[in-house]
């Protein structure tokens, strides 16, 4: 399998730019893209592959399944997984005052636990015993939720809902009541992002959007091992 660095620089040669065009384009450090290239850096975070993948004009999927065969890591250890960084102040109708995946973003107490993939298909990147892959900005609606989480949505089922990179804010606490968005996980962790139509004592149908609009096959319910409902985003 392709390795992140393979991988990103297959892109960068693809492109016709040079590896220190793309870095400044992506509004990093000129060196950041070859440092993944040749080796030095080996934790880019979600911020950095989907600040990289914006400036080669690729879905930053591209790069998210690459980083996982990246020699000597694993998916966890990929993205930044230590606690929460200090809470800081956030500004009117408290909404963060950078971006909420930045180096110093406002209140960043809420975890990242995986990324939700578009389609039934898809895959939530983080087992139930893992620790989260990053952490941002956490709203005023789950200021005081607990067990609250994001995902960061991957894929354009859901667009223009929900485009690539948008952080999807979940409540695990909250019913899921028909028309809502949810994040449903199956028991191997893999995951969707749909908007909840319908439900009978065995099913789930769920509607997407995208380049192929409408209700999927019905998805049975001994296949899920939580359904949670999206209470907001944040469009990084």
């Amino acid at each position: 399998m392709t390795t992140l660095a393979e991988k990103l620089d297959q892109l960068v040669r693809e492109s016709g730019l040079s590896s220190t065009a793309v870095s400044v384009s992506a509004g990093l450090g000129k060196t950041a893209v070859r440092d993944i290239v040749e080796g030095r850096s080996r934790r880019p975070t979600f911020h950095t592959l989907s600040q990289i993948a914006a400036a080669l004009g690729v879905p930053a999927e591209a790069l998210f399944e690459a980083a996982a065969a990246h020699p000597g890591l694993t998916s966890p250890k990929l993205f930044r997984s230590s606690a929460p960084p200090a809470r800081g102040g956030v500004g009117k109708a408290g909404i963060p005052a950078g971006n909420p995946l930045a180096g110093a973003p406002s209140d960043r107490t809420l975890p990242i636990r995986g990324i939700a993939r578009g389609g039934v298909q898809g895959s939530f990147q983080v087992p139930v015993d893992e620790p989260p892959f990053d952490w941002t900005f956490r709203p005023p609606q789950l200021a005081h939720v607990k067990d609250a989480y994001a995902v960061m949505m991957v894929g354009t089922s859901m667009y223009p809902r929900y485009r690539e990179g948008t952080l999807l804010w979940v409540n695990p606490s909250v019913p899921t009541p028909i028309g809502c968005d949810v994040l449903g996980i199956f028991h191997d962790d893999r995951a969707f992002v749909k908007e909840l139509t319908r439900r009978t004592s065995t099913h789930l149908i769920v509607r997407q959007y995208g380049d192929e609009p409408g209700e999927l096959p019905p998805i049975p319910l001994s296949d899920i091992r939580a359904l949670h409902r999206i209470v907001g985003c944040w469009h990084v």
